[in-house]
């Protein structure tokens, strides 16, 4: 089941989200600065954390946070991704989550969709 996450979620999520440091050399977590910049986009209404979880358990597998905001060079509504993490066992269901991302974005006025490319520092 994919939803969104309430404000008292965010932290479940974030800590869920150093898993992802285990799979990349590329992203550190910081949880309570992560805890402290998505209660403030939720807040907003300019930030979403979609929860895939398991139906029966309601343990959570996977998640994908995104911002919606005006694009800096034109003005263009634009849906950036901020996070998308998937637990290995349950990989091919992120899809659901670009779905429901994508869905969000037309929901916003979006006319873009960014997904981040992390690299190593240069």
């Amino acid at each position: 089941m994919i939803r969104e996450a309430r404000i008292d979620e965010v932290r479940k999520v974030t800590e869920f989200m150093k898993q992802f440091e285990q799979h990349t050399e590329f992203l550190r977590v910081d949880v309570e600065y992560a805890v402290k910049e998505y209660e403030w986009f939720l807040e907003r209404g300019i930030g979403v954390i979609f929860m895939l979880e398991d139906d029966n358990t309601g343990e959570l597998h996977g998640g994908m946070g995104a911002i919606a905001v005006p694009d800096i060079h034109c003005g263009i509504m634009t849906a950036i991704e901020m996070f998308w993490f998937v637990s290995p066992e349950h990989r091919g269901n992120g899809l659901k989550l670009l779905q429901a991302f994508e869905d969000w974005g037309k929901e916003k006025n979006c006319k873009r969709l960014a997904l981040i490319h992390l690299a190593d520092s240069y």
